[in-house]
């Protein structure tokens, strides 16, 4: 196995905070994403749309996607309502959100989700969120190790 291949083994830190979101490589000394932890429901308005004429028009571009996750959410805090998933606990947002910023590490499809996963998380956190997180990790994802 070369280095490189090796590279996309090593354990992914994830870091849900309660206001930015981290995730990276172990072993690096900067996160690959750090990302304000808040998403925007694209349809979901701060007032009417029938105010405005053609809101829905903005979010033509954006793709097939229904959020907006981190930086990209914030661009539109004046006219979305914003979202933090952590203090929600939504956890189908949660999943969404890590894959969205999983994606981006550019790891091969032949290393999907085969990582060790370090999660940090509060302090203040619950056991039932600890084990809702492991249920997301090992059972969706089917991470190797958490």
């Amino acid at each position: 196995m070369s280095s490189e291949d090796t590279r996309f083994l090593r354990p992914i830190i994830i870091d849900f905070g309660s206001s930015m979101f981290r995730l990276g490589w172990s072993g690096d000394d900067f996160p690959e994403t750090l990302n304000p932890s808040i998403y925007v429901d694209i349809s979901d308005y701060i007032f009417n749309s029938d105010v405005i004429n053609g809101l829905e028009e903005i979010f033509k571009g954006e793709g097939d996607q229904d959020y907006l996750f981190g930086e990209e959410a914030s661009k539109y805090q004046n006219i979305l309502k914003i979202h933090e998933f952590i203090k929600e606990e939504n956890y189908n947002i949660l999943e969404k959100y890590f894959l969205f910023h999983y994606q981006k590490l550019n790891i091969p499809e032949k290393y999907h989700f085969m990582q060790p996963i370090i999660i940090i998380s509060p302090f203040n956190i619950t056991d039932m969120v600890k084990a809702k997180l492991q249920h997301i990790f090992f059972g969706k994802f089917q991470f190797p190790f958490l």
